[in-house]
């Protein structure tokens, strides 16, 4: 069994373990992040796109779809998915529903 001054705290250690010295906050996000003047550099800006214009990479899955629109709908464009959702969705919670 150790005794407590071997337990005691001696400087750059936690429990016999080596540790690196705190560091100021700034410096820290600085090391993880990187600093202000190399975020900006590589600065990419996204410019809105219309939601029909848009179409899904058929490789991934799409088990969010239920599988009967899924099939109906055949990879198409995103518009045309969210007609037919709507659709099946008007039809059995019988409302109306006119394109």
């Amino acid at each position: 069994m150790s005794n407590f001054r071997e337990m005691a705290r001696k400087p750059g250690q936690v429990n016999g373990a080596a540790v690196a010295p705190l560091v100021d906050a700034a410096e820290l996000d600085a090391k993880i992040y990187g600093s202000l003047g190399e975020l900006s550099a590589g600065k990419i800006v996204s410019k809105p796109i219309p939601l029909g214009s848009i179409r899904p990479d058929p490789r991934q899955p799409r088990r969010q779809i239920p599988s009967l629109i899924r099939a109906e709908w055949g990879q198409g464009y995103m518009e045309s998915l969210w007609e037919i959702w709507l659709r099946h969705y008007a039809q059995e919670n019988r409302l109306s529903y006119d394109q």
